[in-house]
């Protein structure tokens, strides 16, 4: 059997094809675009994530969960990004997927990864829904929230 390795769980892993999105994507964002690879949780359970104690959340896993230090007062590490990765191409179902599993969690960005497209979704600073076709860096990001509104 195929297998290849994720550099965060630190394992190998059977050779599927949204598991191969979910590891380009990893390598992407920790070779290219400066996320710590310390701060990317796979496959987290939403129902163990500290800030949603003893709130009723459905049994759902997000493929990817990305966190930033200082963004929330009460949580040294909170939600900055969530992914959810899909083995084909992207369609409005899957963002929808990834924006209700944030309803729960409370990330700052939304994204859903395809074999070969990224969409990156959040609410700009007027309040509206905006939509980008590539990932921003880690810095990118976590600039985005710290600025002054």
């Amino acid at each position: 059997m195929n297998q290849l390795f994720d550099p965060v769980r630190l394992k190998k892993l059977a050779l599927l094809p949204e598991e191969v999105v979910r590891q380009k994507l990893i390598l992407q964002m920790t070779l290219n675009l400066g996320y710590p690879k310390g701060l990317i949780a796979v496959e987290k359970e939403l129902e163990s994530l500290p800030h949603l104690e003893g709130k009723k959340i459905p049994l759902r896993r997000a493929d990817l969960l990305v966190f930033a230090k200082n963004l929330h007062p009460l949580y040294p590490l909170y939600p900055l990004l969530i992914v959810e990765c899909k083995k084909d191409r992207l369609s409005d179902g899957a963002l929808r997927q990834a924006l209700g599993y944030n309803y729960y969690v409370k990330a700052y960005f939304v994204a859903v990864a395809g074999k070969d497209e990224v969409r990156l979704a959040f609410q700009n600073q007027s309040g509206k829904q905006q939509v980008l076709d590539f990932l921003p860096s880690y810095a990118a990001l976590v600039e985005a929230v710290k600025k002054p509104k």
